[in-house]
């Protein structure tokens, strides 16, 4: 089935996916270094990722998705947002629209009242991670909400018995409302965010 894409920084990930969340939670502390190499990520990164992780408002984590591909092509979607928007306008009809800013930052915007600009802050086969500056204003209320969100993809390599290669991956995706007076708005907009973050988690889990 098609699915409508939102921008979240994990809308370069993958194109359609149907797995549950394995895991939600809401505001529960968590230990940055236990999620993320602080180490590798750039001096000028570490300050907003910690604090992201460490007091997020929101938390989700995927269920681990295993599909045939191949290491370069999967990089190749992960690494070039550019490439994956255009493999999925090629399937559906979106008005995304996306622009590549420098070298690790985009900028894009879902045409529903979603914009966002994200960094790649770490690339590694194994791990990506990605920093985004959310702006959400609902096309019923007018509420605006502006948020940061680190999405956090694990991937394994190895082949099956034929040779034939696989990739498992898992995203994991702490958001943190930034919005003054996003206590009042909380229980008309929570349900709004947390419903459009699991949405993200989910499409981003699969290939095709």
């Amino acid at each position: 089935s098609q699915k409508r894409l939102h921008i979240v920084p994990l809308m370069i990930c993958l194109l359609l996916g149907s797995s549950s969340t394995a895991n939600a939670g809401v505001g529960r502390r968590v230990d940055p270094a236990q999620v993320v190499p602080m180490d590798q990520v750039p001096p000028e990164f570490q300050e907003s990722v910690a604090e992201v992780i460490r007091d997020h408002t929101f938390h989700r984590q995927g269920e681990a998705e295993s599909f045939p591909c191949t290491p370069g092509l999967y990089l190749s979607l992960v690494n070039e947002p550019l490439l994956t928007l255009a493999l999925w306008k090629d399937l559906a009809d979106s008005p995304v629209q996306l622009r590549k800013l420098s070298a690790n930052r985009y900028q894009g915007e879902d045409g529903a009242g979603t914009t966002a600009t994200w960094d790649f802050v770490l690339r590694t086969p194994g791990v990506h991670v990605f920093l985004a500056y959310l702006n959400f204003v609902s096309p019923r209320t007018n509420a605006k909400i502006d948020a940061r969100i680190v999405m956090v993809v694990r991937a394994g390599y190895y082949r099956e018995v034929n040779k034939e290669p696989y990739i498992q991956h898992h995203i994991e995706a702490f958001v943190k409302v930034d919005s003054k007076g996003w206590k009042a708005l909380a229980r008309t907009v929570r349900p709004i965010i947390e419903r459009v973050l699991e949405e993200q988690v989910k499409e981003a889990g699969q290939f095709v």
